[in-house]
């Protein structure tokens, strides 16, 4: 952490001040993918440790596409809402801790997963489509899961830049039995649409390889 301290001088005597206890540089990550990379609350997961590790807390997605409010950041615990759409610390506190100890840098997480949703939902999803639940037959409303993700792009990264995002996700695709052709196609368009949706920053991905069901 960082103290920051401003002061104001007029004819060589400081007429004001104001002072930042803790300002956080370090690494900005960007959660996206399914019900893994999402998280739930109350299921076993760890608070990080580390007081650096925080996130964005103050905006939940509810389908509006309004700007959020100027972020508000807590330490990741177990029951945090990690905005725009995670639930508790899930794995992500246990990351931040270990990137915190490697880095000797704050960490920031937002988290825009989304429950149930393929990748071709995803990038359906990203023109304004309804993404489709298939495990309990229904629709989230229009243009989820892609658009809390977008806002974070807009918003967030825009605000406080970036260090990757990072991609979980595989599991409804298995169920749904989406080709590797068509899984490829489908998130090389997810890509190029994110820097897109930042300003056209070369924004990098890490694309997890394992998930609950092999893919």
């Amino acid at each position: 952490w960082y103290r920051l301290e401003v002061r104001g001088i007029a004819n060589g005597q400081v007429v004001t001040n104001a002072t930042i206890s803790r300002v956080g540089i370090g690494e900005v990550f960007l959660i996206a993918g399914q019900s893994n990379a999402q998280g739930y609350y109350n299921s076993g997961n760890p608070s990080a440790s580390d007081d650096r590790v925080n996130c964005i807390t103050n905006f939940i997605a509810n389908g509006s596409p309004i700007e959020p409010d100027f972020p508000t950041f807590s330490k990741v615990n177990f029951n945090t809402h990690i905005s725009p759409t995670g639930s508790g610390s899930w794995c992500w506190g246990k990351l931040g801790d270990l990137l915190a100890q490697k880095l000797n840098v704050p960490i920031l997480f937002m988290n825009a997963g989304s429950e149930a949703m393929s990748v071709v939902e995803w990038r359906l999803s990203a023109d304004g489509a309804r993404g489709y639940n298939p495990y309990v037959n229904n629709y989230a409303p229009a243009g989820f899961p892609y658009q809390p993700f977008k806002q974070a792009l807009n918003y967030y990264v825009n605000l406080l830049g970036i260090r990757g995002i990072l991609w979980l996700q595989g599991e409804t695709d298995t169920y749904s039995g989406t080709s590797t052709e068509m899984y490829r196609e489908s998130l090389q368009f997810l890509i190029e649409r994110s820097r897109q949706n930042s300003g056209g920053k070369n924004i990098s991905w890490v694309i997890s390889r394992t998930s609950k069901d092999q893919y």
